[in-house]
């Protein structure tokens, strides 16, 4: 063997040696964070576009939960191509009783700041003063405008607000009674009502047209009943229509109840906060902990990984809305992620989250 050759060999050893040496500390970072950004890129890209397609009718809120489970499903699929758990991710029971201690306490700290602050807010938007709103309502199911679809259909639903405004829509010609036990106030639509516009009584008489016409009103009462006719001949309830997914329902009377409460129970829950925070305090903020250590201060824990997950979870409500408020959910944020790793468990951030959302969804009814 030539001294040529034993010097190639050497060098291909060599270059064999550097290939397989580990990467450095720094490249393992860019790596990790690299992959964390190009999942987040991914996922909200995606909820992003099924938001945007919101007006597809009744594909509407089927679009919006998929939307909402790309965050529990992608961090999911990447933990079983790992042969990992969710409590990898901090989505388990152990030692809740300690957070669910550390939420409450939290919660009923920031209580009395939050009425306060959002008082405050409401002031300064020019509402000087709060209404009293009644904790029974009709259900959230109602609310939304549904599309036009079948022209013989009678169409009922209501606006957002403390006032309940219904909406009684049709094309073809009816006849109608509503009755309730308190008084019904008729707000709009007025040249097709027989009689009187505040009783609990109240007679529609609506010819048709080439255009939908519609009644608006408000209910006093704890109840609405619909009573419709055509050609004299009583409209059958397949003809009538509900809220904006525009189900038919066995009963013609709508009552007011609290299950509105625990459907905005439910819904933030289990559709905003879950998802929410198994996303960006599961996943991110786990795969962020493992980039860069978690230092306490106080005992309140403090990282890099908090602060770059929180600017991800304000950007992406803003996202959705292009509107400046939008980025204060960056403060609440890290409170979140300082609870999850306080507890080590996204218990405490997840009650937390959707208590807050309920709070400030009653605030925000007391003002409309």
């Amino acid at each position: 063997m030539t001294q040529h050759t034993k010097q190639a060999d050497t060098a291909a050893a060599y270059s064999s040696l550097a290939l397989a040496s580990p990467p450095s500390r720094k490249q393992r970072t860019f790596r990790l964070l690299g992959a964390v950004l190009l999942v987040y890129l991914v996922t909200v890209g995606l909820t992003k576009i099924f938001y945007e397609m919101r007006g597809l009718g009744s594909l509407q809120q089927y679009l919006w939960t998929a939307a909402m489970l790309l965050q529990v499903y992608v961090p999911a699929w990447l933990l079983y191509r790992h042969d990992l758990t969710i409590a990898h991710f901090g989505l388990h029971m152990r030692r809740w009783p300690r957070s669910v201690l550390y939420a409450g306490g939290l919660f009923v700290l920031l209580l009395i700041p939050s009425v306060v602050g959002h008082h405050l807010w409401q002031m300064w938007l020019g509402r000087d003063e709060r209404p009293t709103i009644s904790l029974q309502k009709f259900s959230e199911s109602l609310q939304g405008e549904p599309l036009w679809v079948d022209p013989r259909d009678v169409q009922v639903y209501t606006s957002k607000g403390p006032d309940e405004q219904i909406t009684v829509r049709w094309q073809h010609p009816i006849h109608g009674v509503l009755q309730s036990d308190g008084l019904i106030h008729v707000v709009d639509g007025l040249r097709w009502i027989d009689g009187p516009i505040r009783a609990k009584e109240i007679r529609i008489n609506g010819s048709g047209g080439a255009q939908p016409l519609f009644v608006r009103l408000t209910v006093e009462g704890s109840f609405l009943s619909f009573s419709f006719q055509r050609e004299r001949r009583p409209l059958p309830a397949s003809f009538l229509r509900f809220g904006p997914q525009r189900t038919t329902q066995s009963s013609t009377t709508l009552y007011k109840n609290l299950f509105w409460l625990l459907q905005l129970v439910l819904l933030q829950l289990l559709m905003v906060a879950l998802p929410e925070e198994f996303f960006y305090r599961g996943y991110l903020l786990t795969r962020m902990d493992a980039i860069w250590p978690v230092r306490t201060l106080w005992g309140i824990p403090l990282s890099w990984g908090n602060l770059l997950s929180s600017l991800l979870f304000a950007f992406t409500h803003f996202l959705f809305g292009f509107q400046a408020y939008r980025l204060s959910v960056f403060f609440p944020s890290l409170l979140f992620g300082a609870l999850r790793q306080k507890t080590n468990s996204l218990l405490a951030p997840i009650l937390l989250h959707a208590a807050s959302n309920i709070l400030m969804k009653i605030l925000e009814l007391a003002y409309l």
